[in-house]
């Protein structure tokens, strides 16, 4: 297990790797990305989700996304930055559409695997952009949004866990 989120944390390294000099627009704008697609799929483990524990996660995910989103939405007006249309980009499409074609144990499998990698990839993404310099402005809020990440990031994998059982 520890060599499979070794292998994932590398390769959202090198997949975030140009992210880490996004300014704070640019991480605004993906995090607010990331807000609107954990709350559709969210949304989705509500409905879908066999187990109680994957409906109970999409049920954190939807309430604490949708906090981290007022979050970020309040600190660009008040800072007036631009954070743009949250729409979903191919491969969180592809995902979604996976997911939604899916039934019972295997969407839940499905479910929070793609949770335990994105929160990954999220994480790293911020701990990138607290990094830049550039970013000092927005590194308060970048610290105020991590905590959630990381706790629905072991949720995940506390979930992966029990389905294997």
């Amino acid at each position: 297990m520890k060599a499979v989120s070794l292998a994932l944390l590398l390769a959202a390294s090198v997949t975030y790797a140009a992210q880490s000099q996004m300014g704070p627009e640019q991480v605004l704008a993906k995090v607010h990305e990331i807000n609107a697609s954990e709350i559709r799929l969210g949304e989705m483990a509500r409905s879908k989700g066999q187990s109680d524990q994957v409906k109970e996660f999409g049920e954190m995910l939807v309430e604490e996304h949708r906090k981290a989103e007022e979050k970020v939405m309040e600190f660009a007006r008040q800072n007036s930055l631009a954070v743009g249309q949250a729409s979903p980009d191919p491969k969180q499409k592809q995902t979604f559409d996976r997911l939604k074609g899916l039934r019972g144990r295997q969407f839940d499998s499905e479910f929070v695997r793609v949770m335990h990698e994105e929160h990954m990839k999220a994480i790293q993404m911020l701990r990138d952009a607290q990094g830049n310099p550039e970013n000092e402005r927005i590194t308060g809020l970048i610290a105020d949004i991590l905590p959630a990440l990381e706790k629905h990031h072991e949720r995940a994998m506390e979930i992966q866990q029990a389905l294997r059982r």
